[in-house]
Order: C-alpha cells, then structure tokens, then sequence
C-alpha cells in the first residue's frame, strides 16, 4: 500500500488516472505538485502498485481532471 494516512480507502483504476493525465499533456511530477503527491505516488498509482488511495487525494485528483471521482474508480468499485 502507498505511504500515505488512510482514512478511507477506495480503489483507483491505473489505467484512467494515466489516460487522464496523457489527456492534460502533464508530467507525473506536475500532477503530483497539483495534487500535493509525490511523483512516486503518482508512478504508483498508474503503475497498479498503488490501487487504493484516500478520499482526499482522490477528490483531488478528480479536481485536477475535471471529471467526477466516479470515473476514476474501478468499474467494480462505481
């Protein structure tokens, strides 16, 4: 699991957070400053090391996006 304080976890899909920063032309290093994340969160998130993040961070990335934090879970999980 990342190395972030969970307090409720939810389970991102790797493949539409990457198609949604390729979309925005950004780094993994811009979404992380964007975000408040480290690049290595980012790397691990869009590389299925990471599948579960907080609530905050994954509202902050649904911010970033411009897309509803329903799009950005795994098909399971909406």
């Amino acid at each position: 699991m990342c190395k972030t304080k969970v307090v409720q976890e939810v389970e991102v899909s790797d493949e539409m957070i990457r198609m949604q920063r390729a979309r925005l032309h950004i780094s993994q290093k811009e979404l992380a400053q964007r975000t408040g994340m480290t690049r290595e969160q980012v790397l691990a998130m869009e590389n299925a090391k990471c599948k579960k993040i907080t609530e905050t961070s994954l509202k902050k990335l649904a911010t970033v996006f411009g897309v509803k934090v329903e799009d950005l879970l795994k098909k399971e999980m909406r």
